[in-house]
């Protein structure tokens, strides 16, 4: 296997970290799960390492794990929103605090 393509990959894999983290500090840091990632950025870029690391043994691996943070993102964030909403529908004016312990 040549150099060129033993390096291919895990550039590919830090692209797609560095891109995301790029993209969700600058777009849409207001929300919970994004502003996590810009705040606790020393942990992404481990776990972003890990992933790319894991690619020199397991390509496949590799990028199970790169592939499976971004569709969580995306999907954490878009069903987030919509069971929040989904919750908030359910709420009446005449519901107490109490109510909703319950």
């Amino acid at each position: 296997m040549s150099i060129h393509k033993k390096f291919l990959s895990p550039i590919i894999q830090a692209l797609l970290w560095f891109f995301i983290y790029v993209i969700f500090s600058l777009v849409d840091n207001s929300h919970y799960l994004f502003g996590w990632i810009i705040h606790n950025k020393v942990f992404y870029i481990a776990v972003a390492l890990i992933a790319v690391l894991i690619t020199f043994l397991q390509k496949n691996i590799g990028y199970s794990i790169t592939l499976g943070n971004i569709c969580g993102l995306f999907l954490g964030r878009f069903m987030g929103d919509y069971i929040r909403n989904q919750s908030m529908l359910k709420i009446t004016e005449d519901m107490s605090a109490q109510k909703n312990m319950n």
